[in-house]
């Protein structure tokens, strides 16, 4: 069983940074790797570029981000945006209670489903929340899982991750 165990982590070692870029990220965040140009939430599959969004293209989804973003750059805002709805304005999570490009829980959030699928309500809002966790401060990985839920939640944590290095990848 041991000798299983160093033979893989070996094998490891040769091929995982031929298979992601890892170039400009520490080893706790290689978990993500994009497929294509497009990864889901989950990181299970492709989806089609003209699968994305629900009242717009990603195209103008990006360029609103980019519009009404201020001080967080609009890779990480578009990301988790990806992450959360797919960049699809009218998606509705949780229950009924999270609505929008940033799944905004209005159950718990003094924020109405009306603006919470308003781009620019939502992006102004999600930059607000990310920059009162930290964002700016440095503790990017933090702000993003504690938009998205917990950082003691493991899996959260995990998608966080994510959400920075496919932000990352935009920078290319």
């Amino acid at each position: 069983m041991r000798w299983l165990l160093i033979i893989l982590f070996i094998l490891n070692l040769i091929f995982a940074p031929t298979l992601l870029n890892t170039e400009t990220l520490p080893p706790e965040e290689y978990s993500a790797q994009i497929q294509g140009n497009f990864i889901n939430a989950n990181m299970r599959s492709f989806i089609p570029p003209d699968t994305l969004g629900s009242k717009m293209s990603k195209e103008l989804v990006r360029y609103k981000i980019q519009e009404y973003n201020d001080k967080v750059d609009w890779q990480y805002l578009y990301a988790l945006a990806f992450f959360e709805s797919s960049w699809n304005t009218e998606a509705v999570g949780d229950n009924g209670c999270s609505y929008g490009l940033y799944q905004i829980n209005t159950c718990i959030h003094d924020v109405t489903p009306q603006e919470a699928k308003d781009v620019k309500f939502a992006t102004e809002w999600t930059e607000k929340e990310l920059i009162s966790n930290g964002f700016l401060d440095g503790y990017i990985t933090y702000a993003l899982a504690r938009h998205q839920g917990s950082w003691q939640n493991d899996v959260v944590r995990q998608r966080a991750y994510e959400v920075k290095y496919l932000a990352n990848s935009l920078y290319k």
